[in-house]
């Protein structure tokens, strides 16, 4: 407020023209005061000289030495009778005090002042000394006074026509509603005001700066969607009035927005690319190498090195030309932080030496590892001024602060006691956000309050084991995990488009018109187009991805069901148990800084165990994937047991005895976990290292005996999307055809026999086709053109032989594409099976998913990219799809959610269980193991997780595929209904 009051004070001397709309400063009376000689005139100014020369001495006596020649040149000026000099020394007496918290004396000069203004007529000195004096009786603590101050001040403006004071005295009301009155709505309405005076008035710049104001409270309270919403609203002005430095600006503003409060650093960088192509267009140097910094460091964040230092090496050449050595010293080290996190400490070092020498005086400060803590007494006072203010995301992280404090002191009960709030307060912001992916975001953000509850009570358990704090420690890993897959689950069912407004609808209609149309555009540009055109189609893309979003979380808000799709609960333990039969164990991690935890649940038991940390876990984790596919190793037996060994001791071996006759597992796994497959681990009793007894080239028998083997094992990303999974199955009929296959599609590549150009190749003809497919290639993450897939040919032939004609669907080669992959009739058939590649785009993972046939029967090029948007508006009734192709299983890693990439697609579709693989597998090693798991499912009548395991051990025995490179990598996501079979309704058998 105090600012507001600096503001106002030097705006009046320029108050000429513009928002002025008043007669002059000066009262008529002023005409009549009588002249005063040039002795009492001349003593007056120098007392007031002399009052501030003490002044600025600041030492007691010279303070009161300087109040007293304040008030000799104050009674000069009232014997002269000149009222105007009288109030403007009695108001600098007056700051002085308020200055130095000595807010009676000031009062009563304020008030003494604002009687000399209003006997002059000065409304303008009027309102400015009823804000003034409004400050000081907040000061004071005396807020009724206060508010009917800046109210007078306030109508004073209004009647005196002063527009520009109008709005900043709205806006110190505002703020005096929340931060004294602790009023959110009243605040907001005084900003709202502010807002509708300059936008009557047509004044763009004031328009904007209120947006941002309004913006700026929604972080206050927590409300980041709102904010978010107002700060699209201050670039749309900026926009309109043709203002490229305040787009540019504006954009950069969005980008910190999406940084800072929602940790989202692929919009972040979006936002920031937008601000960077304004400022070159404007032609700001040092504001092009802020905006390159920032979308470096969001790079860094991503772990996507490359993109990382040529952001920073493009801002680091833009701070020479600048001659920033600062800035060019901090760009540097920041160069030296990739490296270090690429675990390249030698290069690294080399660059944090140039930031020193290019900087020597001053060099870049390093980041510190950790900050000193602070004392209880603090966090007590912190608290206090949150909860003052309504609470919010403050007082959050007070409240973890203090149960850090208590749980270091030995008070656990203490500790929970503020855990429970604090999460309380997550999980209710979290609602407010309609975006599901923001709000995967924003929970990303706040698993470290989870992490600590959880390891709260799993202490409070080893000192109280038959109190229940297990049970509620994996209730809040439940909570903290895939929450947005199980409102997207919930939503799917309860087609919240249905109520949404017609016009919401056919704008998200049209924004996905318009991302395909891109996206097909994106993966046909020619290979003579230039990286620029490229970028800005990547940044158009973007812009488009976000607006998708803004408009669908406004139909979500507008459905009936919205509210009660948000506040769904997590499955409580007994109703985990629930899903249970004494055939099935449910196996839970949760991954920890300090320590890790796994949960043993049964139909009638639950126990815990306490396992290493989550670095430790997830470095074994990286050893044995890489160990079961890297060329260089995977066919290297020994190394491959003795990795999977390794890891199964860190996180099986302590469940061994829970293992014991169970023969099926439901896995939730967490963190690197969820990249592994759990069938190529060892069986945790034989989990011992013989160095003569692991497989060999030879056929020497092994200690390696592999997880399934003994066990049927299914991958959940919670056990809570278990149970809807299981309930969407319920309430709808069976699909009436068994299965729909698409295989061996063509991709336009020069080995396939199939396509015009190629029968051209062979009789000399020229190839006219292969620039475009082979770009699309390149532009979907592989390194050439796409090969075809022969054997998924006989992959398919092989499950025709087991489904009557009349039961099955087949789209091969030029017949699998995209547009039957959307066609409705894929709703008739229970299993959907896809012998494809796959593809995920780090740039935009939304647009992520298969590839079918990219040419026609006649050589020309199609669109053959089925994408997630596009699968997630599929309404199946499949109870299994299948995507037999490389890396379906992969997918952008949010903490807290897990892996978002296809899977998710296809339940929000009304799938609910999904075999997807992990890594890149040989044609015929696949097509051998799809063959005979769906020998299992559709002639012996096994489920999807027995035929699998089926499929796994006969792949195993054999010498040839022995390694788990050929066999582990495909594994089931999602849940069936207990019994449900796909055996054929007529069985297809040889007649021998």
């Amino acid at each position: 407020m105090r600012m507001n009051l600096a503001l106002l004070t030097l705006a009046l001397p320029l108050l000429t023209g513009g928002w002025l709309a008043t007669p002059s400063l000066v009262s008529p009376t002023l005409a009549q005061v009588p002249p005063a000689t040039a002795g009492d005139v001349t003593a007056a100014a120098a007392a007031v000289a002399r009052a501030k020369e003490l002044w600025q001495q600041g030492t007691p006596e010279a303070r009161q030495e300087a109040i007293e020649q304040f008030q000799i040149a104050i009674d000069i000026y009232q014997k002269l009778g000149d009222k105007l000099a009288q109030a403007e020394t009695i108001i600098e007496l007056a700051s002085r005090h308020y200055s130095y918290g000595e807010l009676e004396p000031a009062l009563q000069y304020y008030q003494s002042a604002l009687t000399l203004w209003q006997n002059l007529g000065n409304q303008a000195q009027i309102a400015t000394t009823l804000q003034s004096i409004g400050n000081t009786y907040s000061a004071s603590k005396e807020y009724d006074l206060a508010l009917q101050s800046y109210q007078q001040s306030l109508q004073t403006w209004q009647q005196a026509g002063y527009i520009l004071q109008q709005g900043i005295t709205l806006e110190t009301i505002g703020t005096f509603y929340y931060e004294q009155l602790q009023d959110s709505q009243k605040a907001l309405d005084y900003y709202h005001q502010k807002l509708q005076l300059w936008q009557q008035q047509g004044d763009q710049a004031q328009i904007a700066a209120s947006l941002k104001l309004i913006g700026n409270f929604y972080i206050k309270i927590s409300d980041l969607p709102k904010a978010l919403e107002y700060y699209n609203q201050q670039l749309q002005v900026w926009q309109q009035a043709g203002d490229i430095q305040q787009q540019a600006a504006s954009h950069q503003f969005i980008g910190d927005f999406y940084r800072q409060h929602m940790a989202a650093p692929d919009q972040a960088i979006t936002s920031y690319q937008k601000a960077l192509a304004l400022w070159r267009q404007a032609g700001y140097i040092n504001a092009q190498a802020i905006n390159l910094n920032r979308i470096g460091d969001m790079y860094l964040k991503l772990s996507q090195w490359p993109q990382a230092i040529s952001s920073y090496q493009t801002a680091l050449s833009l701070w020479k030309r600048a001659g920033e050595s600062s800035q060019e010293s901090v760009t540097i080290a920041k160069i030296g932080d990739v490296h270090y996190q690429m675990g390249e400490t030698v290069i690294a070092r080399r660059y944090y030496e140039q930031a020193f020498e290019a900087n020597p005086e001053n060099p870049p400060a390093p980041e510190p590892s950790n900050t000193a803590t602070l004392t209880e007494e603090y966090y007590n006072n912190s608290l206090e001024f949150w909860e003052a203010l309504g609470g919010g995301f403050g007082e959050a992280v007070t409240r973890m602060a203090l149960a850090k404090i208590e749980r270091g002191k030995g008070d656990l009960t203490g500790a929970i006691a503020q855990m429970e709030t604090a999460l309380e307060i997550v999980e209710n912001l979290r609602t407010q956000i309609a975006d599901p992916e923001l709000r995967s975001f924003y929970f990303a953000t706040v698993q470290q309050y989870y992490e600590l509850y959880i390891d709260i009570l799993m202490q409070l358990h080893q000192q109280n084991p038959s109190e229940g704090y297990q049970a509620r420690a994996l209730e809040a890993s439940e909570s903290a995990r895939a929450r947005s897959l199980l409102e997207i689950l919930l939503e799917a069912g309860a087609d919240i488009t249905a109520s949404a407004p017609p016009e919401l609808v056919a704008q998200e209609k049209q924004i996905e018109n318009q991302l395909n149309a891109l996206a097909k555009k994106q993966v046909e540009l020619a290979t003579s187009e230039s990286p620029e055109a490229a970028a800005a189609l990547e940044t158009e893309i973007k812009s488009l991805l976000n607006q998708l979003r803004q408009v669908q979380g406004q139909i979500r808000e507008s459905s009936p069901h919205y509210a009660a799709i948000t506040q769904a609960q997590p499955l409580t333990v007994k109703e985990m148990q629930q899903l249970l039969d004494e055939d099935t164990l449910l196996i839970e991690y949760d991954l920890g800084e300090e320590r890790s935890y796994v949960w043993a649940v049964t139909a009638n038991t639950i126990n815990s165990y306490e396992l290493p940390p989550r670095s430790t876990i997830e470095e074994g984790a990286k050893i044995f994937r890489d160990a079961i596919t890297a060329p260089s190793l995977r066919m290297r037996p020994k190394k491959v047991a003795e990795t999977a060994v390794n890891l199964t001791e860190l996180i099986l071996t302590p469940l061994a005895q829970e293992l014991q006759g169970k023969q099926r597992l439901l896995i939730v796994s967490d963190g690197a976990l969820q990249t592994i497959p759990f069938s190529a681990l060892s069986v945790p009793s034989l989990a011992t290292v013989s160095s003569n007894r692991f497989v060999s080239s030879e056929g020497k028998p092994s200690s390696f005996i592999p997880l399934m083997v003994e066990h049927e094992i299914v991958n959940l990303p919670s056990a809570s999307t278990a149970s809807i999974l299981r309930q969407e199955l319920r309430d709808r009929p069976t699909a009436p055809k068994t299965i729909a296959v698409f295989a061996d599609p063509v991709f336009g590549g020069t080995d396939d026999d199939r396509l015009p150009s190629n029968i051209a190749r062979q009789q000399n003809r020229p190839n006219t086709n292969p620039v475009p497919i082979q770009t699309a290639a390149r532009n979907i993450g592989f390194d050439g053109p796409i090969s075809r897939l022969p054997y998924t040919s006989n992959e398919a032939q092989q499950i025709f032989r087991l489904v009557p004609e009349n039961q099955r669907f087949a789209a091969l080669g030029f017949a699998a594409t995209r547009q039957q992959a959307t066609s409705p009739e894929l709703a008739q058939y229970r299993i959907i099976h896809f012998a494809t590649h796959g593809f995920l785009l780090d740039s935009n993972p939304e647009l992520s998913g298969l590839v079918l046939s990219l040419v026609d029967a006649q050589g020309s090029p199609v669109d053959g990219f089925l994408r997630l948007p596009e699968i997630y508006k599929l309404k199946l009734a499949a109870e299994l799809v299948v995507l037999s192709a490389c890396q379906t299983g992969l997918g952008k890693e949010i903490e807290g959610e897990g892996l978002i990439g296809l899977t998710r697609g296809f339940m929000y579709a009304g799938v609910p269980q999904v075999g997807v693989s992990l890594w890149s597998v040989d044609d015929e090693a696949t097509s051998i193991l799809m063959s005979k798991f769906y020998e299992g499912m559709l002639e012996e009548g096994l489920s999807p997780p027995a035929a699998l395991r089926a499929a796994q051990i006969a792949i195993w025995q054999q010498q040839q595929w022995q390694s788990p490179y050929y066999w582990a990598s495909f594994l089931l996501q999602g849940e069936q209904l207990p019994g449900r079979k796909f055996a054929s309704v007529k069985t297809v058998k040889n007649s021998d």
